[in-house]
């Protein structure tokens, strides 16, 4: 994809990727990384390596990290126990992934609840979290599926 004159290059990699949608519509990322067996079959289709484990993986260097790290302990329909639960806790591994890659951008994805679970707390902790491992700058937005063009209502914070 031409911008300028040059081609689009940048290293990522995608985590907890689902069957994608975070990802660079021209730009394959270096790895996925998708437990659920449906999912990583679909992903490898795309010949990009599919990881299974992010507790177990060894990033290559790349620019930036993206994911939509599980909700399950966030949302309001779970039991709302934040990162200390252990799916939505895996944020941490987003974390640890971003940093031993020497990543400067982490694009996060979860659901509004994470603003205001805890008295916003666990929000704190995830920007605290960030600064405190070299990504300083952190913004919040919260984004519906609606502003896109598609036909439901899918707020999620990014």
């Amino acid at each position: 994809m031409p911008t300028g004159g040059h081609r689009l290059r940048m290293r990522y990699i995608s985590l907890f990727s689902g069957i994608g949608g975070l990802e660079h519509r021209a730009i394959k990322p270096t790895h996925y990384a998708e437990i659920e067996p449906i999912a990583a079959t679909y992903l490898a289709k795309s010949g990009v390596e599919v990881v299974s484990d992010v507790t177990k993986f060894s990033p290559p260097k790349v620019e930036a990290v993206v994911g939509g790290w599980p909700c399950q302990d966030i949302s309001i329909a779970g039991k709302q126990v934040g990162l200390a639960g252990a799916r939505s806790g895996l944020f941490y591994q987003l974390v640890r992934i971003a940093k031993e890659s020497g990543a400067d951008t982490v694009i996060g994805e979860n659901v509004p609840n994470l603003l205001r679970l805890n008295g916003g707390q666990e929000k704190v902790k995830v920007e605290q979290t960030l600064q405190s491992e070299g990504f300083v700058h952190v913004e919040w937005r919260i984004l519906n599926a609606r502003q896109f063009g598609l036909p439901h209502h899918r707020s999620r914070v990014f």
